[in-house]
């Protein structure tokens, strides 16, 4: 297991960002809740939102990336009499 969080860390500008520790925080809570208490006492709709949340974060991220620097590029912010991609 150890090795796996390892795998899943990478560096950024000098910090080290993991990505694995909410996932397994949420499914061990899941799991441990489900077998101590039964499966009828975990409460499936919250969980169900956050696996939505983490399902929807790539394709959301990537989609404001795109929209961003398109909406900087628009002929409103280029300015009087300055046509689009002339420098």
């Amino acid at each position: 297991m150890l090795g796996g969080r390892r795998a899943a860390r990478f560096h950024y500008r000098g910090h080290t960002v993991d990505d694995t520790g909410p996932y397994c925080q949420v499914g061990a809570v899941v799991f441990v809740g489900a077998a101590a208490f039964g499966p009828s006492k975990v409460a499936w709709g919250l969980f169900g939102r956050i696996v939505l949340t983490w399902i929807l974060t790539l394709p959301l991220a990537g989609l404001m990336a795109a929209v961003g620097p398109a909406r900087c590029r628009s002929p409103r912010t280029q300015g009087p009499g300055r046509k689009s991609g002339a420098h």
